[in-house]
């Protein structure tokens, strides 16, 4: 699915803040979506967190420095780090080549289903930003 320009996958969840979200066997995935890698601009710099640190729902679980900002991305529960994608401290690029394939941190925790959306709603959701 693409709403407008951005792609938009059925087999996440996705948070207003424009993450998205992935069930794994072990837990769960986060990344940034396209919209929110294309509001980014070029990602020069991700700051991941230590596997096994325990992160409380909305402290800082990552920061992504781009020529535009630096943005964060807060732990939709209280989680512990299980995993982190160790490639984008060298190629912080792939945020913006391929922001839909590229998981940022795998952790342990369950977010409240009531704060996450289906691809239809987060399209809907979109569909209310336009400029």
């Amino acid at each position: 699915m693409n709403a407008g320009e951005y792609e938009i996958r059925d087999d996440v969840h996705y948070t207003k803040e424009h993450e998205w979200l992935r069930k794994t066997q072990g837990g769960w995935e986060i990344g940034v979506t396209a919209y929110a890698s294309s509001e980014m601009g070029d990602v020069a710099f991700v700051a991941l967190p230590p596997v096994g640190k325990a992160v409380p729902a909305g402290d800082i679980l990552v920061e992504i420095e781009s020529v535009k900002a630096v943005s964060e991305i807060r732990a939709p529960c209280d989680c512990t780090v299980s995993a982190v994608q160790d490639v984008l401290e060298d190629e912080p690029e792939r945020l913006n080549e391929a922001p839909c394939d590229t998981w940022i941190v795998r952790f342990a925790g369950e977010p409240d289903p009531s704060t996450l959306m289906d691809a239809d709603g987060y399209a809907a959701y979109l569909g209310t930003l336009a400029d």
